[in-house]
């Protein structure tokens, strides 16, 4: 049920469940399917309140679209047609003109330096150290908010663990990074395909400007958007303002990236996915509601393939 709910974009639905005698974990089986049918129809309203955005913004489409025609025919496009992105895919054969990539574990093995800079900062103020599994689920994540929610630091104290962590950083963890095999390349393909090339990070702005600089790839990026001094941006900020740096739409971009974060990012502001599964988040062999690459070459083969549409 949480993957139905998921890709229907219905995941506040998920509260009902037990109503229905329905759980997260329970699969969409014939046995289900009467108990599943009475969710739906017992929140129908709320159903459609959810789709409301998406008809506004199918409408907004149309009209622009046929605001000067003559003639308008009318073709069934069926599940897919249901969304204007995918209705501006199917009518223009739009190609993505902007992949935004996430920086830790999507383009560079930033483990290292990340980890090392988490144990500098427990020791600073006087914490124990949590053991490395801990510390790896940290990557990718917004790190103001790591340290209250998941590493239980009181509020001021986690200003200062993130305060003295950026300026550990700033002096080493920044030089403590490896590109991918492969992404140098991949970078290469995508721009000589005619697509542009962002990047939005949870990391500090300079930071990430700096590491590109100092790997050799920082030409390969048109744009590169990162986490504002006072902690407040999300990834949905970030791929926001990379579109608008850009130019483009939520329709003509793609985010790529390894972790849930990055999956939420591009789900709130509409835009493709495509995970990664060479990072730290996403596992190879893992079933998703969207595409899992899982290395940097399967990557370039399936965004030259064409086969990431608008919404993928």
């Amino acid at each position: 049920m949480d993957s139905l709910l998921n890709s229907l974009e219905l995941d506040g639905l998920a509260q009902y469940l037990h109503d229905y005698d329905l759980s997260n974990q329970d699969l969409v089986v014939s046995e289900n399917v009467e108990k599943i049918e009475r969710l739906f129809i017992g929140h129908w309203e709320e159903i459609c309140r959810a789709y409301e955005p998406e008809k506004q913004r199918v409408r907004e489409y149309i009209e622009k679209k046929i605001s000067n025609a003559k003639k308008v025919a009318i073709i069934d496009v069926g599940w897919l047609g249901s969304g204007p992105m995918g209705l501006k895919y199917l009518i223009e054969e739009e190609m993505i003109k902007l992949f935004v990539f996430d920086l830790d574990g999507t383009i560079a093995d930033t483990s290292e330096g990340i980890l090392n800079n988490h144990r500098h900062a427990h020791i600073h103020m006087g914490w124990p150290v949590p053991p490395d599994e801990i510390l790896y689920g940290l990557i990718g994540g917004p790190l103001l908010e790591n340290y209250r929610a998941v590493l239980h630091f009181p509020d001021e104290e986690a200003v200062r663990a993130v305060q003295c962590y950026r300026e550990w950083y700033a002096r080493y963890g920044i030089h403590q990074a490896k590109l991918y095999p492969g992404i140098p390349e991949l970078l290469r393909r995508i721009r000589a395909g005619g697509s542009r090339v962002g990047m939005a990070t949870l990391k500090a702005e300079p930071f990430a400007i700096t590491m590109m600089e100092e790997l050799g790839v920082r030409s390969s990026f048109d744009v590169i958007c990162g986490m504002d001094g006072a902690d407040r941006l999300t990834k949905a900020d970030l791929i926001e303002k990379c579109m608008a740096s850009a130019g483009v739409g939520p329709f003509e971009t793609c985010m790529i990236g390894d972790s849930i974060h990055d999956y939420n990012g591009a789900r709130q502001c509409h835009v493709s996915f495509v995970g990664v599964s060479y990072g730290f988040g996403f596992q190879k062999g893992e079933h998703r509601a969207f595409s899992l690459c899982d290395d940097p070459e399967a990557l370039a083969r399936r965004i030259e393939s064409g086969e990431i549409a608008p919404s993928d």
